[in-house]
This record gives structure tokens, C-alpha cells and sequence, in this order.
């Protein structure tokens, strides 16, 4: 395995999936062929946002539930 190539897909598949998901599953539809490890970074990274994101989406549920918004958040951190 490349793991320099592995890690530039990574990064770059992170960066996508943040900014232009919509772009990054256009790209890894688009690929069947070329660097496997730069395309299986791709797709990692592209994983590791998303769990992130869903992370926090249930974060901030369980602190809605909780009663604590990010208002009352900044008041305790005063």
C-alpha cells in the first residue's frame, strides 16, 4: 500500500465530503480504475466525515433533550 497516496486521498475525500459531497460521489462513481490507494483514501475519508457529522447531529440532539442549547452553553462557560 501507498501510503502517501492513501493519505492525499484521505484528505482529499475528508475535504469533499465536507464541502462538495455531491462532486466526491460523481468522482467515486467515475472511478473504476487508477490508483486503488488514493481511491480507497478517498472513500475513508469521505466515511470519516460522515461519522463525524452524524456525531455530532446526535450531540447536539441529546443536548436539545438535555435542555442545553449553545445559548445556555456560553452562560455556563462565563
Amino acid at each position: 500500500m501507498d501510503e502517501k497516496l492513501f493519505t492525499k486521498g484521505f484528505n482529499y475525500g475528508y475535504d469533499l465530503q465536507e464541502q462538495k459531497p455531491e462532486l466526491l460521489n460523481i468522482l467515486l462513481k467515475g472511478i473504476s480504475t487508477g490508483h486503488p490507494d488514493l481511491i480507497e483514501g478517498l472513500k475513508e475519508g469521505q466515511k470519516q466525515r460522515q461519522k463525524e457529522v452524524e456525531l455530532e447531529r446526535i450531540r447536539q440532539s441529546i443536548d436539545r433533550s438535555n435542555g442545553r442549547g449553545k445559548s445556555n452553553e456560553r452562560d455556563l462557560e462565563r
